[in-house]
């Protein structure tokens, strides 16, 4: 937490008040938390957390892999969370200030809320000062790939392994919880029940999630030895871009050929120089193109829009794996090229099917945008909200059965986590009085993730007019 930020400061001079806490889990199997104790100072933002109490929603961070790629950004602090020590929960992009922490000023520490005033006086001195950069949907950050490839390595993967047991220890306490209940002659939910029949958890092999994001690369061809591996994977760090998949990243022959990193600036000014020589005129212009979105033709427009603009540039990563010009306006490339994605992932519909005349199934179709995921019944000790819908019931209409189950697949980072994806169904039955008519009222909860990111939790309310068809025989 950096203390001497103004939000610490002014007009509200605040000392926050730090308690020896539990560090968090995540955080020791981080390549930034190495080293930490069993326990850290914190700073207490809520009088209540999501676990506490009646339940608060839980907060959210930002992860920190390709925040401080854009100009004009600003870590402040990091939080309690499942992302790492260096996740963003206090920070600022351009005239945006994010306050990671859910809780309103009703459960917000005394000292809390100053500095919440003294965000808010912060961010007003950037009003008009838009972000630079946004996200670009389906991108893998470099700094992710890097921790990964830390992993290869005997201490990561042991931090790795260890992390897995962690859970695998709380999977199967809360397996053994369940049984005990069951056999005390308890109710348990279903949720509980098909946790039952989870396989158990295993850690992944030590280059299974490399070859997640870098398929195209023959790990075995590295050899045996898993330094000689971190070594030559992370050699490789300099020269990787995004593939033509969702949240995997390729190695550019050409620029490794070169022999200049994609972020140093000196390969823009190699390539411009190809331009001249035609042996190399095509591999300079597929370099200018891929890493700047501009189309110019000949060298002298090249070197006329880098004359241009060279005080301006930023390479980033997560906005695209490109150059763009730091413009004080709307964020967009140098040429308008897009780098983001303002649609939103998820669309949801709502049908009344008739069965027979006095029954219906009424059903909620989620389509889930690719690379995104949501989650069904998340165990109740993670930070997750899970897709449910409540409904609201005109008179004569009654429930028949529960809510269905959709397909799911684990969560690669925690198998205790179903996650859904793409399109997907809940459905209930729904049995009618005769004449029965009315409109029934669903409120929707979910929560969207991607592989770097996760959405505040969302909840909507639909409407839908359920009546009977007839009488019944």
């Amino acid at each position: 937490m950096r203390m001497d930020h103004p939000i610490f400061r002014s007009p509200n001079a605040v000392s926050p008040t730090l308690e020896d806490a539990p560090t968090p889990k995540s955080y020791a199997h981080h390549p930034a938390g190495r080293g930490l104790g069993d326990r850290m100072p914190m700073w207490r933002v809520q009088t209540e957390g999501y676990s506490d109490g009646e339940g608060m929603l839980i907060g959210i961070v930002s992860n920190d892999a390709g925040f401080l790629d854009s100009p004009d950004t600003e870590w402040i602090s990091g939080g309690v969370n499942t992302k790492g020590p260096r996740a963003v929960a206090l920070g600022r992009h351009g005239n945006f200030f994010h306050w990671g922490f859910a809780a309103s000023p009703t459960y917000m520490t005394d000292e809390a809320k100053l500095v919440f005033v003294n965000a808010i006086h912060h961010i007003a001195g950037f009003d008009g000062q838009t972000p630079v950069a946004r996200k670009q949907d389906g991108v893998f950050a470099r700094e992710m790939l890097a921790m990964m490839i830390d992993m290869v390595g005997d201490e990561g993967y042991a931090d790795l392994v260890a992390m897995y047991e962690g859970i695998k220890d709380d999977f199967e306490a809360r397996q053994a919880e369940i049984r005990e209940r069951i056999d005390a002659g308890e109710e348990v939910s279903d949720g509980d029940r098909r946790m039952l029949d989870m396989p158990a958890v295993t850690p992944p092999g030590r280059y299974d999630n490399v070859a997640r994001v870098m398929p195209s690369v023959d790990l075995d061809a590295l050899g045996d030895d898993p330094d000689v591996v971190v070594a030559k994977l992370t050699a490789m760090l300099p020269y990787v871009a995004s593939s033509d998949e969702w949240y995997q990243l390729e190695v550019d022959a050409d620029l490794q050929a070169l022999g200049i990193a994609n972020h140093d600036p000196r390969m823009l000014e190699a390539a411009i120089g190809m331009l001249g020589d035609e042996g190399d005129r095509a591999t300079g212009q597929r370099l200018l193109a891929r890493y700047t979105g501009e189309s110019f033709a000949e060298a002298e427009q090249w070197r006329a829009w880098l004359d241009a603009n060279r005080d301006d540039l930023f390479f980033s990563d997560v906005a695209g794996y490109r150059w763009l010009v730091n413009r004080r306006g709307p964020a967009v490339p140098a040429s308008g090229a897009e780098i983001g994605s303002d649609t939103d992932p998820i669309s949801i519909e709502i049908e009344v099917e008739p069965l027979n005349r006095m029954q219906k199934m009424l059903k909620v179709e989620f389509q889930v945008r690719d690379g995104w995921h949501a989650y069904h019944e998340p165990p109740k000790d993670t930070p997750y909200v899970g897709v449910s819908a409540q409904v609201k019931l005109p008179d004569g209409v009654t429930w028949i059965g529960r809510w269905s189950d959709p397909e799911t697949e684990p969560d690669p980072d925690d198998p205790r986590l179903r996650r859904v994806r793409g399109t997907f169904l809940l459905e209930t039955l729904l049995d009618l009085e005769p004449g029965a008519a009315g409109v029934a009222t669903l409120t929707i909860r979910y929560q969207l993730c991607d592989a770097t990111r996760c959405l505040p939790p969302t909840e909507v309310e639909r409407e839908v007019t359920v009546r009977a068809s007839g009488k019944r025989r």
